[in-house]
């Protein structure tokens, strides 16, 4: 690793598909055939940003889109959608 790099962790990876209804994503991310995945368990989303901004972490209405959330061991998986006018803008930075 050279100089440049020491400073980064990968903390998650991801996948972003295209929303196309019920079931959407299915079968488009490598090893998923259902969704939520096979042995997941939902993990509760709501309050979750109530609960960050109490310890200190706010975040704008930009990246508050998770809609839900499930866990597999050390794996988690979510749904997460941009909110509001911020999803119009979205193809500006694709």
């Amino acid at each position: 690793m050279g100089e440049d790099e020491a400073g980064w962790v990968r903390y998650a990876s991801g996948v972003v598909v295209e929303e196309s209804g019920e079931g959407s994503g299915v079968g488009v991310v490598s090893g998923l055939s259902e969704w939520p995945p096979v042995g997941a368990e939902p993990v509760v989303v709501e309050g979750m940003y109530e609960d960050l901004a109490a310890e200190g972490l706010s975040y704008g209405p930009a990246f508050q889109g998770v809609r839900a959330a499930w866990r597999r061991g050390e794996e988690m998986f979510a749904e997460v959608v941009l909110p509001g006018s911020v999803g119009a803008e979205a193809g500006r930075f694709g």
